[in-house]
């Protein structure tokens, strides 16, 4: 059932899905993870405002980590520290350093 011109609510095996229309005309497909109807609809809408604002802020939409921006913060990370990466360690309660 389409909620408004962006946004598409359906079912799948049982499961409420949600497909969302970007600004450039592409695509975004996400389970609700429900089969109650109305919590797909509000589920829908707040994912929808999520997306919208994950947009407005400049910040990702991929729900996937990345490997090459993780490593892009450590070597920016070890760079302002000087050299290699600091790591302080505290002692474990009752273990005894030596």
């Amino acid at each position: 059932m389409r909620l408004d011109d962006d946004v598409c609510v359906f079912d799948r095996n049982g499961v409420y899905q949600a497909r969302i229309r970007l600004n450039d005309g592409r695509y975004i497909w996400r389970s609700l993870k429900t089969s109650d109807q109305q919590h797909a609809i509000s589920a829908a809408r707040r994912l929808q405002h999520s997306i919208a604002f994950r947009r407005e802020n400049g910040l990702s939409l991929d729900r996937r980590k990345h490997p090459a921006k993780t490593a892009d913060v450590l070597t920016a990370q070890e760079a302002a520290s000087g050299g290699g990466l600091q790591v302080s360690r505290r002692p474990v309660p009752g273990q005894q350093i030596g």
